[in-house]
């Protein structure tokens, strides 16, 4: 999913942040990219690519029950940063939510 807009934009800033957990408060400040002061994890793109996947939809392990897509959807978004880092865009992995 591509997230662009002014609005959905402002969605991942509010949750992009070190400042819901008041451990990571002083590594914030320190990190921040001073636009967004708290928001060291958006970094101002001017787009976000959001991976997810079906749990519906993806392989289960028959012995275990585990499912294969937080691999799948990493290894997906892997590729993509990749391709990105080849056509030199800088580009930034986000999992704190």
């Amino acid at each position: 999913m591509v997230l662009n807009t002014p609005e959905s934009l402002s969605k991942v800033k509010e949750f992009c942040t070190f400042g819901y957990d008041k451990k990571y408060v002083d590594l914030a400040k320190e990190c921040g990219d001073g636009e967004n002061k708290e928001n060291v994890y958006y970094y101002g793109a001017p787009l976000v690519l959001f991976v997810c996947y079906d749990r519906t939809a993806c392989w289960t392990h028959p012995q275990n029950g585990e499912s294969s897509g937080v691999t799948d959807a990493a290894i997906i978004a892997t590729h993509m940063m990749l391709e990105a880092a080849s056509i030199d865009l800088a580009t930034v992995w986000i999992s704190y939510f």
